[in-house]
């Protein structure tokens, strides 16, 4: 497959900024308009297979076993966006520095090895976490469907950034096709407990179809990213993924099962369709603030606004419609677990997003180890928090603890982004082998 006509010419490397490529050769050319559809739908696709396994989970798992596959979960999530950060935001943000289109940016061998390592430490930390609540059985495959969750996912990010859009969507088709067919499968068979195998091998054929997918010849000979910087970047996100997932965790530790459930309902019936919206976007948003970085500040500042702005814009009116539903027609089900969980946790989502976009912003302007310390204080600050206030007063403590650390993230954010480094909007270039690149944390 040649790749010529989906890489334009690298960023600055003539002067210019290259054209927005949009699909590889396997097929027309998308519009921008085409891309952003074909975003949604995938990852619709891909979130609808992970809302069916969760609430045919939640509905036929006894409360102790779906508490168990809810912190699993977690850890499995946690370990996507450690992923992510490794294999493809790291290359992208280094390449956007060295001249490189994001298409062009990513290393397979670096790229899978940095994967497969955090999902052997998912599964291991699932196992240690689990062993004392569950049987040996369960928490072994409870930990391969955590270790799974993030390969499985792996190989359609590669696709998304290297403008492949088309065969992503192709994964989340599998996954969903064979999401859907485990649910019945179990409800045919009324036997619960299969659902977690079940899972697991849909995960598994899913990663082995998206790598094949993803295979490109061409890609072997780019150059590894830095590893020290794309360890810092893994770092953070794993900061930001036990900040984000870190209450199921400490309320499963503490026995509250109803809680631990209650906070799972809520990410994924009311928050999961946000995230269809938001994560199908988020990799066109960072792909194209590396095309625009090198013009200044100024427009690079104005598309994390709108970015902001939109995502409490999605969260506003999907949270208000599943209360709506939750409080009115569902209010005697399980699912109703869900609802004292709803605006806390949207508000600490909410902030963690916006967060997470000042930084990126940020990461463009000015040193990485600055942007790992913000990281760093901030998930400290946040964990610690949620820990003081499950010891003080159980799941209202924590409650109380996530919108404070919310509250603080937000102003966080706005000094970040009228801070001096991207307030005098130079790009701080660091060619590779720099101290940037190799500096220890």
């Amino acid at each position: 497959m040649s790749r010529a006509a989906e890489s334009p010419s690298p960023i600055g490397a003539s002067g210019s900024k290259p054209s927005q490529p949009e699909e590889v050769p396997s097929g027309p050319a998308l519009s921008q308009r085409a891309v952003v559809a074909v975003r949604l739908i995938d990852q619709g696709l891909w979130s609808i297979s992970v809302f069916a396994l969760n609430i045919t989970a939640g509905l036929l798992l006894d409360t102790d076993l779906f508490a168990g596959l809810a912190v699993g979960s977690a850890i499995g999530f946690i370990g996507v966006a450690a992923a992510r950060a490794w294999g493809t935001i790291a290359p992208v943000v280094v390449g956007a520095r060295e001249g490189i289109a994001p298409e062009q940016a990513i290393h397979r061998g670096s790229s899978w090895t940095g994967a497969l390592l955090v999902a052997a430490l998912c599964a291991g930390a699932t196992l240690a976490w689990l062993s004392f609540r569950v049987s040996a059985w369960n928490a072994l495959i409870i930990a391969g469907v955590a270790a799974l969750i993030v390969l499985s996912d792996f190989p359609r990010q590669i696709l998304v950034i290297e403008s492949r859009y088309r065969l992503a969507l192709s994964t989340s088709v599998c996954y969903l096709v064979l999401s859907i067919a485990s649910c019945l499968v179990v409800v045919a068979a009324d036997e619960p407990e299969l659902l977690i195998p079940l899972w697991a091998v849909s995960c598994l054929l899913t990663m082995v179809i998206g790598s094949v997918l993803s295979r490109d010849p061409l890609a072997v000979g780019r150059r590894p990213v830095a590893i020290a910087y794309a360890w810092r970047l893994t770092a953070e996100a794993f900061y930001i993924g036990v900040g984000g997932q870190i209450s199921i965790i400490l309320l499963y530790f503490v026995s509250d099962n109803e809680a631990t459930s209650g906070i799972r309902f809520a990410n994924t019936l009311v928050f999961g369709p946000c995230f269809v919206l938001i994560q199908g976007l988020q990799p066109l948003v960072m792909k194209q603030i590396a095309r625009i970085f090198d013009s200044g500040s100024a427009p690079v500042v104005r598309v994390g606004i709108r970015w902001c702005g939109l995502v409490a814009a999605i969260m506003l009116v999907v949270g208000s419609l599943a209360a709506l539903i939750l409080a009115t027609g569902l209010s005697e089900s399980r699912l109703a677990l869900a609802l004292p969980f709803l605006l806390p946790i949207g508000f600490g989502i909410l902030t963690a997003q916006i967060f997470d976009a000042a930084l990126l912003i940020v990461r463009f302007y000015s040193s990485p180890t600055l942007v790992h310390r913000f990281r760093l204080v901030s998930v400290v600050a946040d964990v610690g928090a949620q820990i003081v206030g499950v010891t003080l007063d159980g799941a209202r403590g924590l409650l109380i603890a996530v919108v404070a650390a919310g509250a603080v993230r937000l102003v966080a954010s706005g000094l970040l982004v009228s801070g001096r480094a991207v307030r005098d909007g130079v790009p701080r270039a660091e060619p590779a082998g720099s101290s940037a690149g190799s500096e220890a944390l």
